[in-house]
């Protein structure tokens, strides 16, 4: 009897230390994994082959539609093409502002910023109750002081 609990018991520890596998853990060997949970996924380094695509190449054609890193279209409103380091010194609005870009930038504002900023600007949203750091107020004497461009493309962009 003693020794069926014993072999429970144990066979309990070893189940209980395989699903939580001891993560966080510094080894000085590699741990053991019974199933790797995406935690060791290959990497491949520019220009090397893999054996995974039927052409074998790692580097992956450009998807028709995508915008080289550094330069912004904003396609959907036929507004002019600028390099990202160009919008960042932009003192006007580059469009014209009327109610329908108004309503737009409050749109968007509402749904990708004020879940941080807070619906007034002031940085106290809601993600900073869930210990996320308070992001910079919108009444700061910094965000006051730039230029309208700026704001533009801050909202353009995010």
């Amino acid at each position: 009897m003693v020794k069926v609990i014993l072999i429970t018991l144990g066979l309990a520890l070893a189940g209980t230390l395989a699903v939580l596998g001891v993560r966080g853990q510094h080894f000085r060997s590699r741990p053991w994994q019974f199933w790797d949970d995406m935690v060791d996924q290959p990497k491949y380094k520019v220009q090397e082959g893999s054996d995974f695509y039927a052409d074998g190449r790692v580097n992956r054609p450009i998807p028709a539609g995508t915008v080289a890193w550094g330069y912004s279209v904003w396609r959907a409103e036929g507004w002019m093409a600028l390099r990202a380091e160009d919008l960042y010194s932009v003192e006007r609005i580059p469009v014209k502002v009327d109610r329908a870009l108004m309503n737009k930038g409050r749109d968007l504002f509402n749904t990708y910023c004020a879940a941080c900023h807070d619906q007034t600007g002031s940085g106290k949203g809601i993600t900073t109750q869930y210990g996320m750091l308070n992001p910079p107020s919108y009444h700061s004497d910094r965000l006051r002081n730039v230029p309208d461009g700026y704001i533009f493309q801050v909202i353009t962009e995010g």
